[in-house]
């Protein structure tokens, strides 16, 4: 990651139970959305090739960035990348604790604050991501199976396909971390110098030492997710992030019930209308105040 940006951005200062809430925020995005949303992909359409040509181009790009991708498409790869960062949540939480005072200042960063932050945040997008992009490769795919639609893109928003294309090398980056990587947490992060540093030392500190990203998390950008960076109203952002992994869970379940039977040679003219009705109307505005608080916090 690039420490100077991350600096740069940061809050003066925010509380620790801050960090401590993000967690459970994360666990609950996890546990109660992200995770059941892939099972039940998984067991419907785990072991499928999707035949839309959006999603033909995505697989072949996930499988050049991402190593060991023998499966058919990207869900039961996301769903073991998920099951490893539900484990380590209680390990995030103990670095947090031991780590972050009451009060977190940057004058008072260190290597390892900065490395458990970018950890944490990278587990949010990581999530945040791949439930937006599986609700959009089911309803490219839905349009796929249907006789009666003109294109595999039809009534897909136009935004969310630009989101999805514009963080796509930053996911494929993490959910490669996640999903090959192995090691112990605590003790990655223990072994990390415990030096602090500001944005006028970081160069230097950079410079004699090679490895203060031991999780490879490389140059992604802070916009993954901004409860800790400038001007974030950080209640807002946990209350939107959370409406909307609900109205994506409800989706889902339409989806799956839409395409099980077009792929068995059916169709259902109201599942796909009551589809419509969640993305236009509950997941549209969500998405669009998610995004007008990354663009403006960013």
């Amino acid at each position: 990651m690039s420490f100077l940006t991350y600096l740069k951005t940061m809050n003066e200062s925010f509380p620790k139970k801050q960090i401590i809430e993000d967690i459970n925020v994360l666990r609950e995005d996890l546990l109660s959305y992200t995770k059941p949303n892939f099972e039940l992909a998984n067991k419907n359409f785990g072991t499928i090739a999707f035949k839309s040509k959006w999603y033909e181009n995505f697989h072949a790009q996930l499988k050049s960035s991402v190593s060991k991708i023998n499966s058919k498409n990207f869900i039961a790869p996301t769903l073991k990348a998920i099951d490893k960062i539900i484990e380590r949540l209680d390990s995030i939480e103990k670095l947090v604790d031991e780590n972050f005072n009451d009060d977190v200042l940057i004058n008072a960063m260190n290597v390892k604050r900065i490395n458990i932050l970018a950890y944490l945040e990278a587990c949010s997008f990581f999530s945040i991501y791949a439930r937006r992009l599986l609700n959009v490769v089911m309803s490219i795919e839905i349009n796929t199976q249907s006789d009666d639609v003109s294109s595999e893109l039809d009534d897909i928003l136009p935004f969310n396909l630009d989101w999805l294309k514009q963080r796509r090398d930053s996911w494929f980056t993490v959910l490669d971390i996640f999903y090959n990587g192995k090691g112990d947490l605590e003790k990655t992060v223990e072994a990390l110098p415990d030096i602090n540093v500001n944005q006028t030392n970081i160069k230097a500190v950079e410079a004699v030492n090679r490895n203060l990203d031991p999780h490879g998390f490389g140059f992604i950008p802070v916009v993954l997710n901004p409860a800790y960076h400038i001007g974030m109203i950080v209640a807002e952002w946990q209350v939107s992030r959370l409406h909307t992994a609900k109205a994506e869970r409800d989706v889902l379940e339409v989806q799956v019930m839409n395409l099980k039977l077009l792929l068995d040679g059916k169709n259902d003219a109201k599942l796909q209308q009551k589809i419509k009705y969640i993305e236009n109307e509950r997941l549209k505005p969500l998405y669009q105040k998610i995004s007008k608080m990354e663009n403006s916090y960013a």
